[in-house]
């Protein structure tokens, strides 16, 4: 999608990363998105939940892909870690 080499328009393209755009610096831009599902679908009384934040940063660099999978024990602690587990690795590796 990021290199344009899928069946979709321009304006298509131009639109997600409309909507996947997260935050806007001098430095970069991040684009993502982020997901939930049960951890384990066989157990319905098991509350963990599966999450992720997937997505790319533009910076001087270049582009840079990630993705983060985090398994946690509820959908409010899922909700509470995914972002900030994530911007922290992104930063610890100076994509951000």
């Amino acid at each position: 999608m990021h290199q344009e080499k899928l069946a979709l328009s321009q304006q298509s393209i131009d639109s997600l990363k409309e909507v996947m755009l997260v935050e806007s610096t001098n430095t970069y831009s991040l684009y993502a998105k982020t997901g939930t599902g049960k951890a384990n679908t066989a157990d319905k009384k098991d509350k963990a939940m599966l999450g992720w934040y997937v997505g790319f940063v533009e910076n001087v660099q270049g582009v840079h892909y990630f993705a983060f999978n985090f398994t946690r024990g509820s959908f409010a602690e899922m909700k509470a870690d995914r972002v900030n587990i994530a911007i922290n690795h992104l930063k610890d590796a100076d994509v951000i």
